[in-house]
């Protein structure tokens, strides 16, 4: 039987740490405003809820698909932000039009298992880490 990894194994605590930041800070905004949040803003308030607490474990983070689905996360943040503005600002549609390119990118790797164009600042390979 193999050892059970313990909780603290399963998720990153920094991770972890920014979700609830987040959730503390977005419930803060949103107890504290008078007036009716616009649909478009919960739903990206949502949609990155649910993004940092999938982020949080490592499992999620160690899977193929996490990677390409992380780029189109980040292009529909984008075009949410860009069509709720009302398409007065240029640079969420330059920003939308780069995270096409990164879903392209991140599709292709993924259907070839390679890993090209991947920036890694951190020099961190998640499915690397969690076999060791």
């Amino acid at each position: 039987m193999p050892p059970s990894r313990s909780l603290r194994d399963r998720i990153n605590l920094y991770r972890g740490t920014v979700t609830v930041v987040f959730l503390l800070v977005i419930g803060g905004f949103v107890f504290g405003i008078e007036r009716q949040i616009p649909p478009s803003l919960a739903l990206l308030f949502g949609m990155t809820f649910v993004f940092l607490l999938g982020s949080t474990l490592n499992t999620v983070r160690a899977h193929p698909l996490y990677r390409p689905l992380s780029a189109v996360y980040t292009t529909l943040l984008f075009g949410i932000a860009y069509v709720s503005t009302g398409f007065e600002t240029t640079f969420l549609l330059a920003l939308m039009g780069l995270s096409i390119l990164e879903v392209v990118v991140e599709a292709y790797n993924y259907l070839h298992g390679t890993s090209y164009l991947r920036l890694d600042f951190m020099g961190e390979n998640t499915s690397q880490q969690l076999d060791s």
